[in-house]
């Protein structure tokens, strides 16, 4: 820079120093005061940084004020600065820097990287794309931007890609995962790199290990053990017999403790085939009737589908209401335990709060079914009556509810009667065991062969008095096992030579040891007069036999009618002599008359 007269001569003489400025955004370093030797000064090493990329500005030259001729300052032509980047920054850092491990979080703030030089001015005309990574983590990070141009094979997440546009890379719509290698928290950073630039790094960011404080607890709400009686068989007459307590503990993360599913194991003395007949329902703040799914094989009650969210350091409780959707064939006093462990029975969502070690819940010895008895039956019902002889089949008596299901706890005395005009006899009073009474040796005596009867069965009239029940009809069949005088001989005394006429009429019967005639029995019997030493000739009406000794008739109903029977009796002497009758027929015992 020269000081010159009007003609543009050099004033040698000039020595002031002369100062370099500029009234642009840039700032001006280096030697920017230099002092004129012979009228010339020669600034070297002055460097202008710009504010921005292709800036534009004006440098200043002026004199010392105050000293010697105070020249007027002059301008240089108008210059361009162009940034040149040489590295990358994190013009803004993501936010929130603390986030939840293993749940996905939309960013608040989004990364944006710059192109930048020493100064930190951004390089409009840097190209290229900016590759953004996890770097400091010894878990695994996934990166999810809008537009990311990384083409990661199998839709990787680890990265995303983003090209410069004016220098700048906006990673808008982040979200970021991370999923930590351990149980505590995790630090990492975010890396932004483009080959020939130095890469940036975010500040750090911290994964937060989730709570694992959940508990699973008794419930106070239903008093457990609940007994279900056989009638309860319609949803709207269910009955609560299980409750436990969901609890977050709230310990740090703010989250709220989700649960997708609910498991109780199944134990007790029920059959699989009537664990299967109860519908079980869950119902608490977040589960409304929601039907558990009974598994035979693996012993289980699996309600699934659940929306369970238990807020941050609070309690929620749930409840197990069941019902009979089939209340036939079930055993009395049958037992279901249902048992739920929280850290193995619940499935937790994974975004919040996971269980700590807990122990079982059950419902203390398990929901009860109870049947209590409306009716009796037999089962089976007696029959076969031979008069005198133990019944074919003896009756069974069993108390039932209406759906036919046993109660074993009725123990009352049941008796046995009958319409019938002959005796029953045996043990017609039986207690019953379990629920039933079951007789043996029971004996109806028929007042009649054929004789038509009904065998009725009563309890007690204690607890609850139920109906008497009524068997069928049994016809009581008399089998004869011996020859009896109905009618005696009437007269018994006669002259010698005289024949003499009996009335009424003689009758034998084929009877059993009672005396019952047995109207099956139509054999031929044979009456004959023994026991004297004379001779004597009978004659009856109907007589089959040739032998003048005897009177042969066929029995009608089981008895021989000796109508108008007559005898001579010829005595061997002029003694007194004695004789009497005596009936015959088949394999049956002689049987005598009066004498």
């Amino acid at each position: 820079m020269q000081a010159v007269d009007a003609a543009g001569n050099v004033d040698v003489d000039f020595t002031e120093t002369l100062t370099l400025t500029t009234s642009s955004a840039g700032t001006l370093s280096g030697d920017r005061d230099v002092a004129a030797v012979a009228g010339v000064a020669n600034f070297v090493d002055v460097t202008y940084s710009a504010a921005v990329d292709n800036e534009s500005f004006v440098l200043t030259a002026d004199d010392e004020a105050g000293v010697g001729d105070d020249l007027a300052a002059i301008n240089s032509t108008s210059l361009g600065s162009s940034v040149v980047a040489t590295a990358l920054v994190f013009s803004d850092q993501p936010a929130p820097l603390t986030l939840p491990n293993n749940i996905t979080s939309t960013l608040t703030s989004v990364p944006r990287i710059s192109a930048v030089n020493a100064e930190g001015a951004v390089d409009v005309d840097q190209t290229g794309t900016v590759a953004l990574t996890m770097i400091n983590g010894a878990g695994v990070a996934e990166i999810v931007v809008t537009g990311d141009t990384d083409g990661d094979p199998g839709g990787s997440k680890a990265g995303a890609s983003l090209a410069l546009t004016a220098g700048v890379a906006s990673f808008s719509g982040m979200n970021l995962t991370y999923a930590n290698a351990g149980l505590t928290d995790e630090t990492f950073n975010l890396q932004a790199a483009l080959a020939g630039l130095a890469s940036a790094t975010s500040a750090e960011l911290t994964s937060a290990a989730l709570d694992s404080d959940g508990s699973l607890t008794a419930a106070a709400g239903v008093a457990e053990p609940v007994a279900i009686p056989t009638t309860v068989d319609t949803m709207g007459e269910a009955l609560d017999v299980f409750d436990f307590t969901v609890t977050d503990g709230g310990t740090a993360d703010a989250l709220a403790l989700g649960v997708s599913q609910v498991v109780a194991n199944i134990s007790g003395t029920a059959t699989d085939a009537q664990r299967s007949q109860i519908t079980w329902r869950l119902n608490g703040p977040d589960a409304s009737n929601v039907t558990g799914s009974y598994s035979a094989g693996a012993d289980t009650l699996t309600f699934s589908g659940l929306s369970i969210s238990v807020a941050d350091g609070t309690s929620e409780v749930y409840t197990v209401n069941a019902y009979f959707n089939d209340n036939t064939s079930l055993t009395d006093n049958a037992t279901v335990i249902l048992s739920v462990d929280g850290d193995t029975d619940l499935t937790v969502l994974g975004t919040g709060t996971s269980m700590a070690a807990t122990t079982a819940v059950t419902n203390g010895t398990g929901t009860l079914t109870t049947v209590a008895a409306t009716r009796m039956v037999y089962a089976p019902a007696p029959a076969g009556s031979s008069s005198g002889s133990a019944l074919t089949t003896q009756p069974i008596v069993r108390a039932l509810d209406a759906a036919g299901n046993l109660d074993t706890d009725f123990i009352e005395t049941v008796t046995l009667s009958t319409t019938g005009s002959g005796t029953l006899s045996g043990d017609i009073d039986i207690a019953a065991v379990g629920g039933v009474a079951t007789f043996s040796g029971v004996i109806y005596s028929a007042a009649v062969d054929r004789e038509s009867i009904v065998i009725s069965a009563d309890d007690e009239a204690v607890g609850i008095d139920l109906a008497a029940i009524t068997s069928s009809a049994i016809s009581s069949e008399v089998t004869a096992t011996r020859l009896v005088f109905q009618v005696q001989p009437s007269p018994r005394f006669v002259y010698a030579g005289d024949t003499l006429t009996f009335a009424p009429a003689i009758t034998v019967s084929a009877a059993d040891g009672t005396g019952v005639s047995d109207a099956d029995y139509i054999g031929s019997i044979v009456l004959s007069a023994v026991g004297g030493a004379g001779s004597v000739v009978m004659k009856a009406a109907g007589d089959t036999d040739v032998d003048i000794t005897t009177v042969s008739l066929s029995a009608i109903g089981g008895v021989a009618t000796y109508t108008g029977l007559s005898s001579l009796y010829t005595p061997a002497s002029d003694a007194d002599e004695t004789y009497y009758f005596a009936a015959n027929s088949g394999a049956f015992a002689e049987a005598a008359a009066l004498r």
